[in-house]
C-alpha cells in the first residue's frame, strides 16, 4: 500500500518537473515575441508605396 503512494507521488512530481521544464522554455520565447511585437507596433511607418499609392490615384 505504500509503494504505490510513493508512486503515484513520484510520477505526480515527474509531470510537474517536465512541466517546469517545458515552460522555462517557452516563457522567455513568448516574453520576447510580446516585446517584439510592442517594438514593432509603436515604429512609424518609413514611407509611403508608390505602387500602392499609384493605383489608388488611378481608380
Amino acid at each position: 500500500m505504500v509503494e504505490e503512494n510513493d508512486t503515484k507521488r513520484s510520477d505526480w512530481r515527474a509531470i510537474g518537473a517536465a512541466l517546469l521544464q517545458i515552460g522555462a522554455i517557452f516563457v522567455p520565447i513568448a516574453f520576447c515575441m510580446l516585446v517584439l511585437a510592442g517594438l514593432s507596433a509603436h515604429v512609424p511607418p518609413q514611407g509611403l508605396d508608390a505602387v500602392q499609392t499609384g493605383s489608388i490615384d488611378h481608380r
